[in-house]
């Protein structure tokens, strides 16, 4: 059950806590029970330490330098398959570089990973940002369901970076409703441009 229209990143109703999920398309905050997204969260974390441990696993036996894996992973698949076949956008590194090229946006400084947990799919959220290493873009799978959707995830994200190299990690997670307002604020901006210019 999602709590609309709820000040701050979180909310209590009764005894149950709810966390700031997104925006939907009108602009209203959409929460969604704390204990589930964190349990989700938890297991979609734990699913992608798992691929990370394979794919190191992998590189240690044949002796693939990571850039060498990028080049052969996610850069080079041609179209989506299994639980991602109905995704009209392609899920692989190079389309967003591509996307990126065509649209303008500068990738200097940052690096793409895409997360390919097909659990991702049951959850509203589209990509995030990694505190650990700033300049680092996580595309969740519902990015890839189309070419808008795609497009803002890369620029809202990267809205995330600039504010973490310019304000401090910490001051931004501990500001997080404020932080993503203006990251959607500026999102919603560049991609009205697009469209007003009829490239989008």
């Amino acid at each position: 059950m999602a709590v609309t229209e709820a000040k701050g990143p979180k909310v209590t109703v009764g005894r149950k806590t709810y966390e700031l999920l997104d925006y939907d398309e009108n602009g209203s905050k959409v929460y969604q029970d704390a204990e589930v997204l964190k349990e989700q969260t938890k297991q979609a974390e734990s699913k992608q330490a798992e691929e990370k441990q394979s794919v190191q696993a992998s590189e240690e036996k044949e002796f693939i330098n990571p850039e060498e894996y990028d080049t052969m992973d996610l850069n080079r698949q041609s179209k989506n398959t299994g639980a991602f076949a109905d995704l009209p956008e392609r899920m692989s590194k190079k389309h967003i570089r591509l996307l990126a090229k065509e649209y303008g946006v500068s990738l200097d400084g940052i690096h793409l990973n895409i997360d390919t947990n097909q659990e991702l799919l049951r959850i509203g959220l589209t990509g995030r940002v990694d505190p650990e290493h700033i300049g680092g873009i996580t595309f969740f799978p519902n990015a890839f369901r189309s070419r808008e959707e795609l497009l803002r995830t890369l620029f809202h994200e990267k809205v995330h970076v600039k504010q973490f190299k310019e304000f401090g990690v910490e001051y931004v997670q501990n500001n997080r409703a404020h932080f993503e307002e203006l990251a959607y604020a500026e999102e919603n901006e560049f991609i009205e441009k697009l469209k007003k210019a009829g490239k989008l």
